[in-house]
């Protein structure tokens, strides 16, 4: 049910209440009537609202007794421009000493419903991304009718149109920082805020020094469908020569879905879907600054895994063959789980220092391999990218700056 008054082109009706522009908030009554102006904008009666904002019908009214603007009152929506006898600002108080009543009455017949108001939130696919990546920010809103329209800002207007997402091609420095997305409807308007941001831990490295069965580091990363391949570099910095985890992938299904493992020294496993490979780097060790940089990649349609070293590669061997790996995974540094996002056991925990920490869904080629190993260009985009690294420390783990 809707009224509209030809004299001060303002429709009225009963509808659940918007959310209120950013900066604001509605007073009093949660819903019942709303009046719109002739812009479009849906406003709660007899509640005041910012001046950018105010139907222009107000405007013949001494709206300056009231604040910036006032809105329009139950019943008849011409009421306020025919006159009644009083002066507009006795029509004001006399409308919000009405208004003192209208939560109560609400209430009482059990009208007003906060249930199916919008509510709008932004996603980044991906979370953290590489530099270079392309990245969408995606304005959903639940509640309310459509159909929106989308307002992106980021300190100016990035993008005004009906498609929920604002693409960003190459990501890079400029484009970190908060972004507003304005979702607007013939019911009202939504704000959502979301800061993208990177996590750049160049030079620096996550630091375990003493076993422990609780201390790890949780990584945070999303994927959107299962591996069928994948690549996984590090550097590390340790004196223990027992069996230790390096790189640790679990998921419900399967705790070592992939587990890059230091079984005993110079000896290293290889897990792909709880199946692993052995892998002897007698001699390829030994480095001037002690770092020791491994990349572990696998490939699903030949089953063929490879292990590098300091830059050199292994003997290649081959495991699992068409399988698949789960794209909902608990990844987790220091540790290995046995269950998905824990059950770790101190006798394999690692004891030293980690740093440059990269996953990629396909096989790296040598010569990418060598150039990441010695520390010069990493290929991106990556799942894990060490320059953004989204990342939770647990227990007696410390992040600091590499000493070489």
């Amino acid at each position: 049910m809707s009224q509209f008054c030809p004299e001060t082109g303002l429709v009225k009706g009963i509808l659940p209440l918007p959310a209120p522009p950013r900066g604001d908030k509605w007073v009093g009554a949660r819903s019942l009537s709303l009046v719109w102006s002739n812009t479009g904008q849906a406003f709660p009666s007899l509640l005041h609202v910012p001046a950018p904002l105010c139907p222009t019908a107000l405007e013949h009214g001494d709206a300056a007794a009231v604040g910036p603007c006032s809105c329009w009152a139950l019943g008849d929506p011409c009421a306020d421009s025919r006159g009644s006898g009083l002066s507009f600002g006795q029509r004001v108080k006399k409308m919000e000493r009405m208004l003192l009543w209208l939560p109560v009455l609400a209430g009482f017949l059990g009208i007003v419903s906060l249930a199916g108001l919008p509510e709008a939130r932004i996603r980044a696919h991906p979370s953290h991304p590489s530099p270079g990546a392309e990245v969408e920010l995606i304005c959903e809103v639940s509640g309310g009718h459509g159909p929106w329209e989308f307002l992106w800002e980021k300190e100016d207007v990035l993008q005004r149109s009906m498609d929920s997402v604002f693409f960003i091609p190459s990501f890079g420095k400029n484009d970190t920082g908060t972004y507003t997305c304005t979702a607007t409807s013939p019911t009202g308007r939504v704000i959502a805020e979301y800061h993208l941001e990177t996590t750049n831990l160049k030079w620096l490295a996550f630091i375990f020094p003493r076993k422990s069965k609780d201390s790890a580091v949780l990584v945070n990363m999303e994927l959107d469908e299962p591996l069928r391949n994948f690549s996984v570099c590090l550097r590390y910095f340790t004196e223990q020569i027992k069996s230790y985890a390096l790189f640790s992938y679990a998921t419900r299904g399967q705790d070592n879905d992939i587990l890059l493992y230091k079984n005993r020294l110079q000896n290293y496993r290889l897990y792909v879907g709880g199946e692993f490979v052995s892998f002897s780097a007698q001699g390829k060790e030994s480095t001037s600054q002690g770092w020791i940089h491994v990349c572990a990649s696998w490939e699903s349609s030949t089953g063929i895994a490879e292990l590098w070293v300091n830059g050199m590669p292994l003997p290649r061997k081959a495991l699992q063959a068409d399988y698949a790996v789960s794209p909902e995974a608990a990844v987790v540094l220091g540790q290995e789980q046995d269950s998905y996002g824990g059950r770790y056991n101190a006798s394999q925990a690692f004891v030293g220092e980690v740093t440059d920490v990269y996953m990629w869904d396909f096989r790296l080629a040598p010569d990418e391999v060598r150039s990441i190993s010695g520390g010069w260009d990493i290929r991106s985009p990556a799942l894990l990218d060490w320059r953004n690294f989204p990342y939770e420390m647990i227990g007696h783990v410390f992040l600091k700056p590499r000493l070489s």
